[in-house]
């Protein structure tokens, strides 16, 4: 894996990296971390200070076994602004506990009312020591839902995700709606005379029945309201597949040429999924298994200023290289990428524009400057960024594609 310099923020479903105060010089072994928030309360839970009134709020979650005084840290959501507003003096976190402050600009209020508010569209919150400049936490996050939290899984952890069921104030649920991405599904002709059709093959890894429905999420298109399939139970230790899917759940035509991707939206974390995307037979020349994908969990999704590398990426008369990419959040994004022949060459820079949950594929990338080998680089800019991509080399004699997962 290659790191780009911007390793702070770290992605709408994904990590923040994070170290931890008391009130004198923060150590890495320390235990306080930002642990769950939401930027667009509609309903959720009512300030308990202004009855009627339903803020944005952010947690504090204290790991270790002795309380903290929090007085003289600060919260923001400028991380330009360190002290924008003080915590007051007396305000402690239990040990193993969790803290709830109001964003919601009213600081007279009380002690855990702040002088700001959260965007929905997507911002920062940053936590401070009483120095005013060493950073405790602090997380860049992308476009948020109404009523959805976003928070650690477990407390503390390294993993966040969204929170269909939000717990302000208490240990986080980490049973609630997870997402996982297959990053591309397709019913129609292809390049070459091929033809693809796709199964999807989902286990249930855990102890309880698992329900779960599917997301068609169309290549190219704002898929912030997808076409949603069925809801479904499985059992737990056992496994279901759906032979051509995108006919037999959600009945789309192959007339109408449909690529995409499919999420699956759980109620367990334990669910694992994989589709074989192949070149049906009776196609100028049937392939084999096809193209392996497995499902790609929000807390594996690549996020802002990190940098993966795909390689293997060839482009002759034998074979050719599509690169795929999928946004794993609400919010749209640039994904930029850069192609290099065997010798680090970089021979090729573009960018791929992706709206709400949506898809694309940059056919043939490093078609310029075949015959190459060579590989290519992904990254995003974007504040709150979290996407996959990955490549897809075909067979032009016989259509059969393989996939070459990022690394």
């Amino acid at each position: 894996m290659i790191i780009r310099p911007i390793i702070r923020s770290l992605g709408i479903w994904s990590m923040a990296i994070y170290v931890v105060v008391g009130l004198g010089p923060v150590h890495a072994d320390d235990t306080l971390s930002i642990n769950e928030f939401m930027a667009d309360n509609d309903g959720n839970i009512e300030d308990p200070d202004e009855p009627g009134a339903y803020e944005d709020w952010i947690e504090l979650y204290n790991s270790g076994p002795t309380a903290f005084d929090l007085g003289g840290t600060f919260l923001t959501d400028d991380l330009a602004e360190p002290t924008k507003w003080q915590i007051p003096a007396g305000v402690t976190i239990a040990a193993g506990g969790h803290l709830l402050f109001w964003a919601d600009d009213d600081e007279d209020q009380g002690n855990t009312h702040t002088n700001f508010k959260l965007g929905a569209g997507g911002e920062e919150i940053g936590f401070y020591d009483a120095d005013g400049s060493t950073e405790i936490d602090s997380i860049v996050f992308g476009e948020q839902s109404v009523d959805v939290s976003y928070g650690r899984c477990p407390d503390g952890g390294d993993d966040w995700s969204f929170h269909t069921v939000p717990t302000p104030g208490v240990e986080n649920s980490c049973d609630g709606t997870s997402l996982t991405f297959i990053p591309a599904a397709g019913l129609a002709a292809g390049a070459g005379g091929s033809f693809w059709v796709t199964d999807v093959d989902l286990v249930n890894a855990g102890t309880g029945i698992m329900t779960y429905e599917f997301w068609w999420l169309p290549r190219g298109e704002d898929n912030s309201q997808p076409l949603v399939s069925d809801t479904y139970t499985l059992n737990p230790n056992t496994s279901m597949r759906y032979a051509n899917i995108l006919d037999e759940v959600f009945g789309l035509d192959p007339a109408d040429s449909p690529f995409g991707a499919i999420a699956v939206s759980s109620g367990s974390s334990s669910a694992m999924s994989m589709a074989r995307i192949f070149n049906q037979a009776g196609a100028k020349q049937a392939g084999t298994f096809g193209q392996a994908l497995p499902g790609v969990a929000a807390g594996d999704l690549i996020i802002q200023g990190e940098t993966r590398r795909i390689i293997f990426m060839s482009e002759d008369d034998d074979f050719r290289a599509n690169l795929g990419c999928q946004n794993g959040t609400a919010g749209d994004i640039t994904i930029s990428f850069e192609g290099f022949n065997n010798a680090g060459v970089s021979l090729e820079v573009g960018t791929v524009d992706l709206a709400a949950y949506s898809n694309n594929q940059v056919n043939r990338v490093l078609r310029l400057h075949e015959p190459v080998n060579g590989f290519v680089d992904v990254w995003s800019d974007t504040p709150g960024a979290a996407f996959f991509c990955y490549g897809s080399i075909i067979d032009n004699e016989t259509g059969d594609p393989t996939s070459i997962l990022p690394q």
